[in-house]
């Protein structure tokens, strides 16, 4: 992003209020509005949006510390977070560049706000592997904007994950996708992610799930009622 989309003399970018806005409180803003694609194309105003992020991260990270009295985080984990937030930065810049070939870029940038969505679990902590996964067992989710509490499947590991609905057992026909950080809790390792199956037919599909460091997803079938 900032080295493919250079504007040094700031043509058309948000000012900082507006930006301060976008990532303090984005549910108070209209993100349909195309006035806010300029964000996504424009490295300047990426680079203040991750420094007024970088801001906003270090000032929650300390009320936290302060209400739980917990000491700063050693040099090990601000590295550890540094590059948790890069590998989130180069997966939803692919994210983007697909939904832009794909004619959708508007619906993911202007999505609505995750408090609104329904929400909805899928557990595969049991699942078998994916290619031997049967009809009669697939999961299903509602046409709607939904927030998944996902279970990935057993020897699934922490770390950044792209999840994604599709036609078939490719990134061709990509109907819906989210970034969304994966921990374990009580052995299992979980994560959650906003998906706007609104526009999507009813039948089945293709859930898919990648790793940041893994060259390709594993598809698993789901029904969109």
């Amino acid at each position: 992003m900032l080295e493919h989309y250079p504007n040094p003399h700031r043509i058309g970018c948000l000012d900082r209020e507006l930006l301060v806005s976008f990532v303090e409180a984005p549910e108070q803003l209209n993100l349909a509005d195309p006035m806010y694609l300029h964000i996504f194309k424009c490295a300047e105003c990426t680079r203040n949006l991750s420094d007024l992020r970088r801001i906003r991260d270090d000032r929650r990270n300390q009320e936290h510390q302060m209400r739980s009295g917990v000491s700063s985080p050693s040099g090990h984990e601000r590295t550890r977070r540094h590059q948790l937030s890069r590998a989130f930065a180069w997966m939803r810049k692919a994210i983007i560049r697909l939904a832009e070939r794909l004619g959708g870029f508007s619906d993911y940038a202007g999505r609505a706000s995750a408090a609104s969505a329904v929400p909805a679990k899928i557990d595969l902590s049991g699942s078998a592997a994916p290619e031997l996964e049967s009809p009669g067992t697939r999961a299903s989710l509602p046409r709607a904007l939904v927030n998944v509490d996902l279970v990935l499947p057993a020897g699934s590991q922490a770390g950044a994950y792209r999840v994604t609905i599709a036609a078939g057992r490719n990134m061709k026909q990509l109907f819906a996708a989210d970034l969304a950080s994966a921990i374990i809790r009580d052995s299992l390792v979980e994560l959650r992610v906003t998906l706007d199956l609104r526009r999507l037919r009813r039948g089945n599909h293709y859930l898919g799930i990648c790793r940041e460091c893994d060259p390709d997803p594993h598809y698993y079938p789901i029904f969109l009622d």
